[in-house]
C-alpha cells in the first residue's frame, strides 16, 4: 500500500506524462482519515490527470474495489463493492467557483485523499443493510425485544 505521500499528487508533471496513476488503497487509508462511515476495505484507484488551461487541470478517477460499513440494521460490518468514475477540476488560482478546487498543496502537489474518500462514500447508499436474512439474528432478536 502507498504512503499518504504517495496520494500527494503533482499535477504538472502527472499531466505532462499523460499516463495514468495507479494505487491500491486499504484499511490504513481509511483509518487514517478523519471519517467514521468507512470502517475499512480495498480499493483501486486509476487517476488521470489532464490540463486544461495554465494552472488548471482535469482529474478523472476510476476507483473500484470494495468497503466495509456498519449495517444500519444490525449494526455488524457490511461489505459494499465500489464502481465510481467521476471527475474533479482543480487550480492552482482562488476561484469563487464551487465546482473547481483550489490547490493549497506544497510545491505544487494536490492531495486527492479527500477525494478519493469522498467519491468512494458518495457512491455508497443511503440506507446500508445486510440482504433480507444475512444480519446477525442475536442483536435482531435484542432489538426487537427493545421494541416491545
Amino acid at each position: 500500500m502507498p504512503s499518504m505521500d504517495n496520494l500527494q499528487i503533482d499535477l504538472v508533471a502527472a499531466s505532462r506524462k499523460g499516463e495514468a496513476l495507479r494505487f491500491e488503497l486499504a484499511n490504513d487509508f481509511f483509518c487514517s482519515l478523519d471519517q467514521d462511515e468507512i470502517c475499512g476495505g480495498e480499493v483501486f484507484v486509476e487517476l488521470r490527470v489532464r490540463d486544461l488551461t495554465e494552472g488548471c487541470f482535469q482529474l478523472d478517477f476510476s476507483i473500484r474495489g470494495h468497503v466495509i460499513v456498519t449495517c444500519d440494521r444490525c449494526l455488524e460490518e457490511l461489505r459494499r463493492e465500489i464502481d465510481v468514475r467521476d471527475s474533479v477540476k482543480v487550480t492552482e488560482y482562488e476561484t469563487e467557483d464551487p465546482d473547481v478546487k483550489y490547490m493549497t498543496g506544497k510545491n505544487g502537489l494536490y492531495d486527492i485523499s479527500w477525494d478519493v474518500y469522498e467519491m468512494t462514500e458518495l457512491s455508497l447508499p443511503i440506507q446500508r443493510v445486510h440482504p433480507d436474512g444475512e444480519c446477525d439474528e442475536d442483536m435482531l432478536s435484542c432489538l426487537g425485544s427493545c421494541r416491545a
